[in-house]
């Protein structure tokens, strides 16, 4: 490729794209989901970056998902639902 990185095309276009984005959203992954929660400013993210640091697997949704909550304003516009999910698939295959 002329930009210096390979790439291929996809049969099918986008419609396929996401039709195995959502394909592969829907299966049985098979991980151990532990769910992080708790109030604004209660250093989840902090802890998600120490888990990540010490090698266990983490996905922060709320990163995906541009949310920096309504307490701290406009932080960034979010991904459409379409963005999100195919940025969600590829963090799942990591």
């Amino acid at each position: 490729s002329e930009v210096g990185f390979r790439s291929s095309k996809l049969d099918g276009g986008y419609k396929t794209y996401r039709a195995e984005v959502q394909e592969y959203l829907k299966r049985d992954h098979k991980y151990r989901w532990c769910m992080l929660s708790g109030p604004t400013g209660s250093c989840k993210t902090r802890l998600l970056k120490r888990f990540g640091a010490a090698g266990h697997q983490v996905i922060d949704l709320e990163g995906l998902a541009n949310h920096r909550g309504s307490v701290l304003g406009g932080m960034g516009d979010q991904p459409s639902q379409k963005a999100f999910e195919g940025t969600l698939a590829w963090a799942l295959r990591d």
